[in-house]
């Protein structure tokens, strides 16, 4: 993988994250200010006791979507944590100025 491929790869990961973790907040915020939280009962990390629930309480559908963001999020920065770790001998990526400490 050529260097500006590397670090298109790891541009693009880092927009995707910050875009879903800003979308999480944003999602985080309607939970708390429609009191869905507790749309999927004490059931964690399934919903209503189901994977992939019925989607027909407003509720239920704020706060599965609030979660499916959450894994959405995850995956991503482990992606983005995996890919700047495999390419972490590219200068920019390691080092004083790069996006992973010395």
């Amino acid at each position: 993988m050529m260097e500006s491929d590397v670090f298109r790869g790891l541009r693009r990961l880092g927009y995707a994250a910050l875009a879903m973790a800003f979308a999480q907040i944003v999602f985080g915020a309607i939970v708390r200010i429609t009191g869905s939280g507790m749309g999927c009962g004490d059931d964690w990390p399934k919903c209503a006791g189901l994977w992939f629930p019925p989607l027909d309480r407003p509720d239920l559908i704020i706060e599965i979507t609030h979660r499916y963001i959450a894994l959405g999020l995850s995956i991503t920065v482990l992606a983005l944590l995996s890919l700047a770790f495999m390419h972490r001998a590219h200068p920019g990526v390691r080092g004083r100025h790069g996006i992973l400490l010395p």
